[in-house]
């Protein structure tokens, strides 16, 4: 297990842009909870969803073809599992941009006539 630890931290830390901007997100809306309750849930709530996927999907991305060549697996194999993660990923991220499109539209006034 030792000998997947820097693969999994060098993936991790290639991705941290993404996860510092979802983090970032995170703090503005738990910030601004008392102003917009609604808002800042369903912001919090997608941030939260994308990190959590994000976490995941990058850590599988380097144990699992590590633990399947192992145990002596086809690259067959390895393509079906990455499919099934890929959809599972792609389905959740999905409804996460969802939840941040709900965000942004949501509690706002009427549209302001136009001049």
């Amino acid at each position: 297990m030792a000998e997947s630890l820097l693969p999994v931290l060098g993936v991790l830390v290639t991705s941290l842009p993404v996860f510092l901007v979802e983090i970032a997100v995170m703090v503005l809306a738990v910030s601004r909870w008392t102003r917009h309750p609604k808002v800042s849930m369903l912001a919090a709530t997608a941030m939260g969803i994308m990190l959590v996927v994000e976490l995941i999907s990058r850590t599988a991305s380097v144990l699992l073809p590590m633990r399947l060549m192992g145990e002596g697996r086809s690259a067959t194999d390895l393509g079906v599992v990455f499919a099934v993660i890929g959809g599972i990923s792609a389905l959740t991220h999905a409804v996460a941009l969802g939840l941040l499109a709900g965000a942004i539209f949501s509690e706002r006034g009427p549209a302001r006539p136009q001049v």
